[in-house]
């Protein structure tokens, strides 16, 4: 199962998948987009509950990573 959850204030949309590799909640930055990796045991409301703790870390992270750039070939 995959989705997306949004975090609120400000608004924040977090890439959520499950995985049955992942033993523990892993939350990652890349490209500009957040993703929540879960255990595929796990219940939604605790990625929910992860997400919510780590919500500091998390908008700490987006506001050091780059602006993406438009970049188009030619003069």
């Amino acid at each position: 199962m995959s989705g997306v959850i949004r975090l609120d204030d400000p608004a924040v949309t977090v890439r959520f998948s499950r995985s049955a590799r992942a033993r523990r909640f892993t939350l990652s930055l890349r490209g500009g987009e957040a993703r929540l990796t879960a255990p595929s045991h796990a219940r939604e409301t605790e990625a929910r509950m992860f997400l919510l703790r780590q919500s500091d870390w998390l908008r700490e992270a987006l506001a050091r990573a780059p602006l993406a750039h438009d970049v188009s070939l030619g003069a």
